[in-house]
């Protein structure tokens, strides 16, 4: 039959053909820049035919021309727009792209070369274009190619005619291609063998025959080092940059003539061709170090193969390549198959023979970049392979001489070196071109065969054992990013199958292929001892290629690779050697049969909820006759799947959960759980599986009556419980009447699977890897024994779903179906027409249990009990597709999408009836489900609550437009030979890699709400520059680093700038360096405030984590004297929400993406930056927020929850991943917001500007004039006297037409610009008549009435806002909560303030501040940290009259005819108002410098400049504009002798105040076009132009008493109550229109600033007498004052309680009665009085028992009230009992009895049957919560107290104490939980411990006190609280009673003081808490006295030293 005619190809052309002879550059030499030559052909035997210039279009029909270019055009060059060729007959790539790119192909029939591009690429037109031009070559025959075809008529033994037909047939044949590669490589390629190399280029005289006297010197002289080169490679061209890199040196220092190169033959020789000529070449008794290149590694790993494993015989026959199949049937047969690979077979047993017999060790081995599972590109595309090789050796290869001439600087090196390099250049190129042009397939090229996927070499290396003596390590690489280019890009474009860009790879080699060979059984040991552990290096980045790992410009953690290599070859223990790191590759996990022992006792029967987990199909392991086949990978290997097909006479059963699929998940459910794992037989019909299960958890509800049964069930588990609720109808609601019941399912094909009809039809991983990894059976055998499972076949999409494709085509529940697929189901690399077939009764038994499974009414019962969880993964089959031609099947197709986890669409997972509430979705693959760690969390909150706790909902489609794009597909070639952990991975749909999972650096990111006070490690704030050390900063300066900061900034080297860093660390106690805790903080400069933003939180976060990792690491070394190890130093630090809380107003999720960012980049900077350092490596492990309050911290808690999502880019980039936590952490302090923020919501902005210039382009100097007399006035006097009139020029007008004041232009339109919440800001341009709003107001605001103020119709304002506001503006002016209103020089003084609507100011409800529009201001702004202010207030205005009187102003007289005094009229209101402000300035903490009243000018100017200040407030007389007797304009606040204020003066100021307030009329306006005129200049306009962040001044005449209103309030909400600049304004015009409602001076005060603008506070909490409008006001008032006794410095003494008591008692007067009888305050009053201990018991105690006994119906008064209430009085019945003058023991006897029949009563509460249980029981709920552990230990505390108390009598009872010792041992034992448990409290464990040891029963000792000393460490670095940290001590205490010995070497007191005071020291603590410790100390020693007894006695007289020690120091 003939074979089909391939397509032409229609070419999209520029023009018409070109006959340009410019070959492709990948085919010309290097052109020389020195000597100017040009470049050469590399081939004279190619001749260029003709160019085709290709056009980008969407079709070739849309390009200026086009052309049918013919299947028989011969071979192409295709190359891309940079360069990249591609070589290929005409015919190969038709049929390459028919197959396929079907959709390549037009209505023609012919293929439009056009649409040829990234398959990938959906953009249309020519953005997705690659190709440049298509060139017709021709290989001319030469010599060349006749001594080719000579070898071949040799090779073939039959004679060839000289026909094109018949050389065709003899290329495609083994011994053709043989024979054409043998002489190409003997003509071109240097001679093989084995060359000493110096670095330079071979020379024949450097080759060492098998007898060469040299090998035998070297061997002599010590190990041989040897290199071995990749594919058309040599010496030079893979090593060649090694000679010029930092390891040659110490190479040849160590090996000295020592080092070889191996020439090989890479394409006419096989691998084991060229390991057996090495082999034969070195002298017996070798001892060899290797490093190899790529393909170089098979020939190194042949040679380091153990030839004494048992197992190489069998892998060595196992040898047989596989027969592959392709449409053209052009293939080898079997015998010849046969024969090569008993050839094969042949050469490894001789090479295995010369390995024994030549004793031939292999001592180091350095794999390279080895393609050691095969190379996937090859498969398909050799031609293509080859051709990126030669497109990349001349891109990134090392083939020039520039190497050799930088290590030997000579001419004739270099020109040897090119020589070579051209010489291999030919040689690869025509490889390539012989290769695409004779067709060549890989599997006929003996090298290139070996590095095929499916090549049994992967088999071979992939089984084989490493020689035990090789310390074997590899280099892995990949390129990332855009490093690849177009290259890739290519590759993909000529597959229809996984693409090649998806692996990593570094271009040539997959990175994963990279992790197979000798390495992967190395990695697991099986001899005993093990080998010296392999080691590897992965190194990722755009500058990792094939050809540049011998650069040291290529680094792993800072090292370059040559280096790294010279320490393995060189180093004594190179395991040790950095970057070296251990080879984790996945493990095949032994099988989860049972549980898991680890140490603790197994949970009887009926005391912990059940669980049966069941796996997935082929989940468990089955065995056949004892013998284990699944999942055993090497039983699978050799053929024995068969021993399990149904129908075999072994006895199969199952054996086991795969333990690398569900052992970790099962064993972490023991945790919580009596877990039962159901393994089951799989193949069996899931109908009789589903009644084995039935009887299962029949039985679990029958052993375990009172515990929930609850189910985990994967995959087709899911289906098998189904089944046992179908069998067994009243299962469920059994299951479900007990509380806790649950169904969890995950992945569960309800609804079947077309992952099965892939399965059958051989297009599955799964299957291809069983075929791949069967050595006897082919693909139709496998495929016949599944078809055969009735459980799998059961697992076919239902009849009649429709699954994400669409309706099948087919039904697949007819046999015959099955035997027309297959008939049309052609496989490339498997064979011809393949598919399993069911049987027709096995399909109609599927039928039959899905109509069974039909009902799923069960699901309604209890749905809130049932779950099921969703994975994700890129594709899951869906469909197929059949394609046709002429109206027949053709091919199939399938169909997948991205909605689904890899083997269950979402759509198949659903169970009907259950709601869309109760899915969630987990971004993992369907092996994932039940094997990814992070989310077990999530399973075991399902299981136990039903709900998860980081999972999402799975999103709900709505309608078809939310689908995701389906993907049409086939699978590619087999894959490369898997290991064991992929087996098992692919078998249970994971996709699991041989690469192994990098190391990626993990970082814990946190949310703790708690005050920063008693944070217990170091923590970050953002300082501005300028900013004094207060707010935040000033609380960790006082409480955490004690002054250090403020020390730093009184010696100037605080931070501020943005990039610096302050850091401060406390000195460690060294219980703290156990815990790795440790006070202390990073201040990080942000630069100027309202600059800062995320990218610059980011930066400073960065530079300050990185000098916290310098810090810290310095002093790990300081303390612990000892030199860096190769262990990470892992680090901890907390920070502020950086950004949120001030003018850079981010959002919450903006600051916290940016924090994490800036820890990501400071860990990667440190690691890069480290080197060589002599210091441990540092990195920040855990990075907790701290935040205050509640709300922003669930805020931000959510925030970091979403990280890996929101930083998914920055995380990949920085090789990172997130460790997030799954809920919001508490700590001390936490207080919640009792009022809305502001500042949270939107400030809309109003720009009002001049529309008349803004159109025009003039500055505004321009609209203002100006006329400047040249000539000075006093010179101009001299000549009007020299002329006669000097007489008149006293009253001439000098300055007249010279000098004008400053010009007010009235604008003619105005600009209204509102940008709101909308996307689009919304302009009205409005005619207006000039100068109309300014004359009215100018009116209304001078003269006598300027301050009065009347609402109302008739007002300015009401007038104001009708002629002002647009219409389009009024509604929202009306609404607006918030303005910043933007003016510009004409728009600034109209009176805005004073606009009303609806008879009211909108500035009354609307809180507006302006900003200024200008081009003027200061670039650098220089500002002081000192709390410092200058008030200037009523200074003396002496001599105004004048300066600024007239010409003819004289003096008045008064009645005695003296002169006046020359001066304005003394502003009293003024003076007060200053003196208001300096009096609430200094109580705010301000240092102010006052300038009092008269002072004059001289002062003034002092003390303005004297010294900077924050505030500047003046309260004087101002002017505007107002000429002086010398002819000029001045403004400013009028001074003595006739001087001012002016800007002149201000603008001077280096220093810039934050705050300037005005009180001055008219020093508000700003004029236009102000120009140099500084004198007449606006003072409020020079001061925003300075950089003021706020002006507060007057626009008009203000009335003295509403000014001082107004300014008292402002300053005490900003200076006081820290108050934001919007905040206080607004307030202060209220409260000043409420106190003066006739003065409009509520309106002068014209605010510029930002809004959020806040002064930093010295000061403390609000006054106790300000007013509360809330009970929760109350309550948060109540807990800060209790978090402030537990402050170091807190009294506790009776007057402090008198103290506090008072003042409790008058903040209750003053508020509502009723709010001192609510329950909550109570006990908030109970808990504050509780910590003053004996002075402040009885006021706890009756506040407690009044919150208990008051009406709860609101449910405000919680248990811990009642238990809080035993805690306190069991404390006091103890103090009460002391031995002092107090003591009173019969009243110490009542009040034990009191907190003991309390706790008997809360017990017996608690307890299921109240009047039946007795004490000791009450309260243990068989199969409820297990007891809790707080109210154990409260009742333990009672029972040892009562103890005490019992003791201190004067004859004790000791039965009575050992009786109540023993009870109080009996509750903490019921209270110490599960150890295993996440987060356990040792608290219970340690008492009982202590307990047991002093009566005399301590079975635990060390072991348990270290275990709990290691969970009270923990707790604390978690909490930071006072009892996790004194548990630690306690546990100690607990160990040494046990008989443990104790740390340090001094006496036993002695390590105990210590470990008391490292703990005691380094948290704060209350007296109550000290007190409490001590006791416990006390009553363990009283116990031991009345033991008895030598040991007792001196263990008593330790503990009475160190209660002594202790209280001595507190």
């Amino acid at each position: 039959m003939a074979t089909p005619r391939a397509p032409g190809l229609k070419m999209p052309l520029q023009a018409e053909a070109s006959s340009a002879t410019a070959l492709p550059a990948v085919l010309r030499t290097a052109g020389s820049r020195a000597d100017g030559s040009d470049s050469e052909p590399l081939l004279p035997s190619l001749r260029l035919k003709r160019t085709l210039e290709l056009a980008p279009a969407s079709r070739s029909a849309d390009a200026p021309a086009s052309e049918v270019l013919d299947a028989r055009a011969g071979l192409l060059a295709l190359e891309a727009a940079d360069g990249t060729t591609i070589f290929m007959r005409a015919d190969a790539l038709a049929e390459q792209l028919e197959r396929a790119r079907p959709e390549l192909i037009d209505t023609d029939g012919l293929i439009d070369f056009a649409r040829f591009r990234d398959s990938r690429d959906t953009t249309r037109g020519a953005l997705g274009w690659v190709w440049r031009r298509v060139m017709e070559l021709e290989l001319v025959d030469d010599e060349l190619n006749t001594e080719a075809k000579a070898r071949a008529r040799e090779l073939l033994g039959q004679k060839i005619k000289d026909s094109a037909g018949e050389w065709a047939a003899a290329w495609a044949s083994r011994k053709g291609a043989q024979a054409l590669m043998e002489t190409i490589e003997s003509r071109l390629a240097g001679a093989p063998g084995l060359y000493h190399w110096s670095g330079g280029v071979l020379q024949d005289s450097d080759r060492c025959a098998a007898d060469d006297p040299r090998l035998s010197a070297a061997k002599k002289a010590g190990t041989l080092l040897v290199f071995i080169h990749g594919t058309g490679s040599h010496t030079l061209g893979g090593f060649g940059d090694l000679p010029g890199s930092s390891a040659w040196g110490l190479l040849k220092a160590h090996f000295g003539d020592r080092v070889f190169g191996f020439e090989h033959r890479t394409f006419s020789e096989s691998p084991i061709d060229n390991a057996l000529a090495l082999a034969e070449t070195l002298p017996a008794g070798s001892q060899l170090c290797l490093v190899t290149h790529s393909r170089g590694g098979l020939v190194g790993d042949l040679m380091c193969l153990d030839p004494d494993d048992e197992m190489l015989d069998e892998l060595i026959d196992a040898w047989r390549p596989a027969p592959r199949f392709d449409e053209r049937g052009a293939r080898t047969g079997a015998r010849e198959l046969a024969a090569v690979a008993a050839a094969e077979q042949a050469k490894l047993r001789r090479l295995a023979g010369l390995l024994r017999a030549k004793k031939l060790r292999v001592e180091r081995y350095v794999r390279v970049a080895a393609p050691a599972r095969g190379t996937a590109l090859l498969s398909d595309n050799l031609d293509v392979f080859l051709s990126t090789l030669l497109n990349l050796v001349r891109r990134f290869g090392t083939w020039g001489a520039g190497t050799v001439a930088g290590v030997v600087a000579s001419p004739l090196a270099v020109a040897a070196a090119r020589k070579v390099a051209d010489r291999s250049l030919a040689f690869l190129a025509r490889v390539v071109l012989e290769i695409a042009d004779k067709r060549l397939q890989p599997d006929l090229v003996p090298g290139i065969e070996a590095m095929l996927p499916e090549s049994p070499m992967g088999m071979l290396l992939g089984r084989a054992a490493l020689a035990p003596q090789v310390r074997m390590a590899i280099i892995a690489g990949d390129i990332e990013g855009a490093g690849a280019g177009l290259v890739q890009r290519i590759g993909v474009m000529f597959v229809d199958w996984a693409f090649f860009d998806r692996a990593r790879n570094d271009l040539v080699v997959d990175t994963d292929s990279m992790y197979g060979g000798l390495i992967a059984r190395a990695a697991a040991p099986e001899t005993s001892p093990p080998p010296p552990p392999p080691r590897a290096i992965y190194v990722q980045g755009p500058e990792v290629s094939h050809f540049r790992y011998f650069r040291d410009d290529v680094k792993s953690a800072g090292i370059s690779l040559p280096a790294a290599l010279g320490a393995w070859l060189t180093h004594e223990a190179p395991e040790q050697a950095a970057p070296w790191q251990p080879l984790d590759l996945p493990e095949l996990k032994p099988a989860a049969a049972g549980r898991t022992s680890r140490g603790e006792n197994e949970p009887v029967d009926n005391s912990v909820p059940v669980l049966i987990f069941l796996p997935g199909i082929m989940g468990s392991h089955l065995v056949a006759d004892d013998n284990r086949i699944w999942l055993d990978p090497l039983d699978l290997a050799r053929g024995r799947l068969s021993r399990i097909a149904m129908g075999t006479h072994k006895t199969v059963h199952e054996d086991g959960l795969v333990g690398m699929a569900y052992g970790k998940l099962a064993d972490h459910l023991e945790a919580s759980h009596h877990v039962i794992r159901h393994d089951y037989d799989w193949r069996q019909p899931i109908r009789r599986l589903g009644a084995d299960l039935a009887g299962v958890l029949r039985t679990a509800l029958q052993t375990h009556p009172d515990q929930p049964v609850r189910i985990l069930a994967h995959s087709m588990g899911g289906l098998v419980v189904r089944a046992a609720f179908a069998a067994d109808q009243t299962l469920w609601p059994d299951i479900v009447a007990r509380p806790g019941g649950r169904l969890l399912m995950l992945g569960t094909p309800n609804h079947g699977s077309h992952l099965f009809v892939e399965t059958l039809l051989g297009q599955s991983e799964t299957v291809r890897m069983l075929a791949r990894l069967d050595l006897k059976n082919g693909m139709q055998a496998v495929l016949d024994i599944i078809a055969g499972f009735p459980g799998a076949v059961h697992l076919l999409p239902a009849p009649g779903f429709e699954d994400t494709a669409g309706l099948a085509d087919k039904d697949y529940y007819r046999a015959e179906v099955w035997t027309e697929l297959a008939a049309i189901n052609n496989d490339f690399w498997f064979g011809r027409q393949l598919a399993g077939k069911p049987t027709q009764a096995m399909l109609d038994e599927a039928t039959a249990f899905w109509r069974e499974l039909a009902d799923t009414r069960w699901v309604d019962l209890a749905p809130e009990r049932v779950a099921y969880v969703f994975g994700k993964a890129d594709n899951t089959p869906c469909g197929i597709l059949l394609q046709t031609e002429d109206g027949k099947p053709k091919n199939i197709i399938m169909r997948g999408t991205p909605d689904g986890d890899g083997s269950v669409t979402w759509k198949s997972g659903r169970i009907p009836n259950l709601p869309d509430e109760r899915c969630w979705a987990m971004p993992v693959d369907h092996m994932g489900l039940t094997s990814t760690g992070k989310y077990f969390a999530d399973i075991t909150a399902m299981l136990d609550k039903g709900m998860p706790i980081r999972l999402d909902r799975l999103a709900v489609s709505r309608g078809e437009d939310a689908q995701a794009p389906l993907i049409s597909y086939r699978a590619g070639p087999p894959p490369a030979y898997p290991s064991d952990a992929e087996i098992a991975c692919l078998a249970l749909g994971g996709r699991l890699r041989p690469l192994p999972k990098r190391k990626r650096s993990t970082l814990a990111v946190a949310v703790r709400a708690m005050d920063l006070r008693f944070v217990q490690v170091p923590i970050l704030c953002g300082h501005y520059k300028g900013d004094p050390i207060a707010g935040a900063e000033g609380a960790i300066d006082r409480w955490l680093v004690e002054g250090a900061l403020s020390q730093r900034q009184r010696l100037g080297i605080h931070s501020g700038e943005l990039g610096n860093a302050t850091v401060v660390l406390m000195p460690r106690r060294h219980e703290e360096s156990l815990r790795r805790t440790g006070r202390g903080a990073v201040v990080v400069g942000l630069g100027e405030m309202g600059r800062l933003g995320a990218e610059g939180v980011s930066e400073a976060v960065r530079a300050g984590a990185l000098r916290y990792l310098l810090h810290a690491c310095d002093r790990e070394g300081e303390e612990h004297c000892s030199a860096a190890s190769d262990s990470v130093l892992p680090l901890r630090l907390a920070s502020l929400l950086i950004g949120t809380n001030s003018a850079a107003r981010l959002e919450v999720g903006d600051a916290v993406r940016a924090i994490v960012r800036g820890v990501l980049l400071a860990n990667r900077d440190f690691a890069l930056g480290s080197g060589a350092r002599k210091a441990p490596r540092g990195r920040v492990v855990a990075l907790e927020l701290i935040e205050l309050y509640r709300d922003t911290a669930i805020s931000a808690a959510y925030a970091v929850r979403a990280l890996d999502q929101t930083l998914a880019t920055e995380l990949a980039q920085l090789d990172a991943e997130l460790e997030l936590s799954n809920e919001l952490q508490y700590g001390n302090g936490v207080r919640q917001r009792l009022s809305a923020t502001p500042f949270s919501d939107y400030w809309p902005r109003l720009a009002v500007s001049d529309a008349d210039r803004d159109d025009s382009d003039c500055s505004p100097e321009c609209w203002t004039p100006r006329l400047h007399n040249p000539i000075p006035p006093q010179a101009l006097r001299q000549l009007l006297t020299l002329y006669g009139a000097g007489d008149a020029s006293a009253t001439l007008p000098l300055a007249q037409g010279f000098d004008s004041p400053p010009l007010v232009r009235y604008a003619e339109r105005l600009r209204f610009t509102y940008m709101g919440e909308k996307a689009r800001a919304e302009a009205i341009l409005q005619q207006r008549q000039p100068g109309l709003i300014e004359k009215l107001a100018a009116e209304a605001l001078s003269g006598p009435s300027a301050t009065r103020y009347a609402p109302g119709e008739q007002a300015l304002g009401h007038m104001l806002f009708q002629l002002l506001v647009p219409v389009e503006f009024k509604a929202t002016a009306r609404k607006a909560n918030n303005l910043i209103l933007v003016v510009d020089e004409n728009t600034a003084n109209l009176p805005w303030e004073l606009l009303e609507a609806d008879a009211k100011p909108l500035v009354r409800t609307t809180r507006m501040v302006r900003q200024f529009m200008t081009s003027r201001f200061r670039r650098e702004i220089i500002r002081t940290d000192a709390l410092s202010a200058c008030v200037i207030a009523n200074p003396s205005t002496e001599g105004y009259h004048a300066q600024f009187g007239g010409a003819g102003w004289k003096p008045r007289l008064d009645a005695d005819g003296k002169p006046r005094p020359d001066r304005l009229p003394s502003l009293d209101g003024a003076a007060r108002e200053g003196e208001a402000v300096v009096r609430i300035l200094e109580g705010a903490g301000y240092n102010v410098s006052h300038a009092p009243p008269d002072a004059l000018a001289g002062d003034v100017f002092s003390r303005l400049f004297a010294r900077p200040c924050r505030i500047l407030v003046v309260a004087a007389h101002g002017i505007y504009a107002k000429r002086g007797a010398d002819g000029h304009y001045r403004s400013g606040v009028v001074l003595s002798d006739g001087l001012l204020l002016s800007a002149a003066e201000i603008g001077l100021m280096e220093i810039v105040p934050d705050l300037v307030f005005l009180s001055c009329c008219h020093l508000g306006k700003i004029g236009t076009g102000e120009g140099d005129q500084r004198l007449a200049a606006s003072l409020a306009r020079e001061l925003i132009d300075m950089g003021v962040r706020c002006v507060v001044a007057a626009g008009w005449e203000v009335r003295d008493d509403a000014a001082l209103s107004f300014s008292e309030t402002f300053f005490n909400q900003m200076a006081v109550r820290g108050a934001r600049f919007a905040d206080a304004v607004l307030l202060a015009r209220q409260a000043t229109l409420d106190a003066h409602p006739d003065c409009n001076t509520w309106g002068a005060y014209q605010a510029y600033g930002d809004p959020a603008f806040q002064l930093r506070l010295n000061a403390g909490a609000p006054p106790d007498d300000a007013p509360l409008l809330a009970p929760e006001e109350l309550l948060d008032w109540l807990e800060q004052l209790l978090l402030n006794t537990r402050l170091p410095d807190a009294g506790k003494g009776e007057l402090d309680f008198d103290a506090l008591d008072k003042r409790i008692r008058r903040r209750l007067g003053r508020q509502p009665a009723h709010w001192a009888e609510r329950t909550d305050v109570l006990q908030a009053l109970g808990r504050l009085y509780a910590e003053f201990g004996r002075v402040g018991f009885d006021a706890a105690r009756m506040a407690l028992l009044r919150a208990i006994a008051e009406d709860s119906s609101q449910g405000l008064v919680p248990i811990s009230a009642i238990e809080q209430l035993i805690n306190m009085e069991a404390r006091q019945a103890e103090r009460l009992s002391t031995p002092d003058t107090g003591q009173d023991l019969a009243a110490a006897s009542v009040m034990i009895d009191d907190a003991l029949a309390r706790a008997a009563a809360l017990s017996a509460l608690a307890g299921l049957h109240p009047a039946g249980d007795d004490e000791e029981t009450a309260g243990i709920v068989v199969g409820a919560a297990r007891p809790n552990t707080e109210r154990q230990s409260i009742i333990g505390s009672a029972w040892k107290k009562k103890a005490l108390i019992l003791l201190r009598h004067q004859a004790p009872k000791k039965e009575a104490v050992i009786e109540a010792l023993q009870r109080a041992r009996d509750a903490y034992a019921r209270g110490e939980a599960d150890p295993r448990a996440a987060d356990w409290n040792p608290y219970a464990r340690i008492n009982r411990m202590q307990l047991d040891a002093v009566l005399g029963d301590a079975p635990e000792g060390e072991a348990d006190a270290t275990r709990c000393i290691e969970a009270a460490r923990a707790r604390f670095k978690r909490r930071f609280d006072f009892w996790d940290a004194v548990m630690a001590a306690d546990a100690t205490v607990a160990g040494w009673l046990a008989g443990a010995a104790l740390p340090g070497g001094g006496t036993a007191s002695e390590a105990l003081i210590q470990t008391y005071r490292d703990t005691l020291d380094t948290v704060t603590a209350s007296p109550r808490e000290l007190d409490s410790v001590f006791v416990q100390l006390g009553l363990l020693a009283d116990v031991l006295r009345l033991q008895g007894g030598k040991t007792a006695t001196a263990k008593e007289k330790v503990l009475r030293e160190v209660i002594k020690a202790l209280k001595s120091k507190a």
